[in-house]
């Protein structure tokens, strides 16, 4: 995706990261489901061992693909050597089972599929917003006159409103049609994902349903292919973010023992102020010979970071000293403030959350303005995160907060 065009969520979606990360999960999932069969050979053991285990980064899988011209062979490869880092020499390797009795396309149609169901999701959420804006500002303009148009010249008089009303049932109508085309993500060879929901129906009725939608689907990527055929535009390529490998492989050796004493502790806030420093110091040593360092610091602190809690948790420890199986101190107490109808204070670890209860009638209830039918909210629970809950000085106006400090 080409950044300037669209919008940072659905560009993920498309970023390689993503790709192999799903690419993971269904690999992981199909050894379960071998497991599961009992039928191919691998175990239960083995298959927890992988999901364990499994794990990748795009460099490595870029730089084995260099040699295999394949991208397939390149990820279970990459993936491979995570899942048998552990497994002592001689000893079988849980890697085997991954791929098994799959092909690439099965890998990639199905992880494709699932990207164009996290891509429509996003779109049927916007759909959704744009129809309530447009049958709310409908109302709000329904007698606000207007020209209407036709044809390029001046017709009747209409209303603002009007017009907003016609925009929300042509949105109403898109809707529905983003979902039923969710429901069947498909390619011209075979249906690879099904999401549906109904009652109980025969199987046979939802077999015919899918066999129709997907020869429907079919016409459409033929004519997709026919016109790349004809007018269509190689694809682009693009050169991966530059990355220093060699600094920050001398970062790794020369810091270690530094980068594990300042993530060693549970306060989140030493723990930054630890790396910070430490920061500094990669400043003295190497700022003269890499004058530019500063634009990879924050890729060389997610990688470093990386590193140590994955060794860590192989050792069976977390960052902050807790054991896998341990969580944070909770606690709860409720009354706390004697002015309100209820109140409660919620601890776990560092984090604290403060809930106030208002009751209210029945004929109170919240009504939900939407394009469809009229519904009501009974229960609302409205939060805020002001800046000063994680040491920040920043306004508190609405229009400074981010998506997770208001709701």
């Amino acid at each position: 995706m080409i950044g300037r065009y669209t919008r940072p969520e659905m560009g993920r979606i498309w970023e390689l990261e993503n790709k192999f990360a799903i690419w993971k999960e269904i690999e992981v999932l199909a050894c379960e489901a071998q497991a599961e069969l009992g039928q191919a050979g691998i175990t239960r053991e083995e298959a927890q061992w992988i999901r364990d285990h499994a794990d990748f980064t795009v460099e490595e899988i870029d730089e084995i693909e260099k040699v295999t011209n394949h991208d397939v062979i390149a990820f279970t490869t990459c993936m491979a050597n995570y899942i048998d880092a552990d497994i002592p020499e001689g000893g079988d390797k849980p890697s085997r089972w991954v791929h098994y009795g799959m092909t690439s396309s099965d890998l990639g149609d199905t992880a494709l599929s699932y990207q164009v169901t996290q891509a429509c999701d996003i779109i049927i959420e916007d759909i959704k917003r744009l129809g309530e804006t447009c049958k709310r500002r409908a109302f709000e303009f329904q007698n606000t006159l207007c020209v209407g148009r036709t044809h390029g010249i001046h017709a009747e008089p209409m209303t603002f409103g009007m017009k907003f009303g016609s925009w929300a049932w042509a949105l109403k109508r898109a809707l529905t049609r983003m979902e039923e085309a969710r429901a069947v993500a498909a390619t011209g060879a075979k249906v690879v994902m099904i999401e549906a929901g109904a009652d109980e129906i025969p199987d046979e009725i939802m077999y015919a349903g899918i066999v129709k939608a997907h020869e429907e689907i079919r016409k459409q990527i033929d004519f997709i292919n026919q016109i790349v055929a004809e007018i269509g535009k190689p694809k682009m390529e693009y050169d991966h973010a530059q990355f220093n490998q060699e600094l920050f492989d001398d970062i790794v050796a020369n810091f270690m023992d530094e980068a594990k004493a300042a993530m060693d502790t549970d306060d989140k806030t030493v723990r930054e102020q630890r790396w910070n420093e430490m920061i500094d110091h990669w400043h003295e040593k190497y700022l003269e010979q890499y004058p530019d360092m500063d634009q990879y610091l924050e890729e060389f602190t997610y990688k470093f970071q990386k590193k140590i809690v994955k060794a860590w948790l192989l050792e069976g420890h977390r960052v902050d000293g807790r054991a896998q199986n341990e969580i944070r101190p909770l606690a709860a107490e409720v009354g706390i403030l004697p002015r309100v109808h209820g109140s409660g204070l919620f601890t776990r670890g560092q984090t604290q959350v403060l809930s106030i209860c208002t009751l209210n009638t029945l004929s109170a209830a919240q009504k939900l303005d939407t394009i469809w039918e009229e519904e009501e909210k009974r229960y609302m629970h409205h939060y805020n995160f002001p800046a000063f809950s994680t040491g920040e000085a920043r306004a508190a106006r609405s229009i400074t907060a981010s998506s997770s400090s208001l709701g």
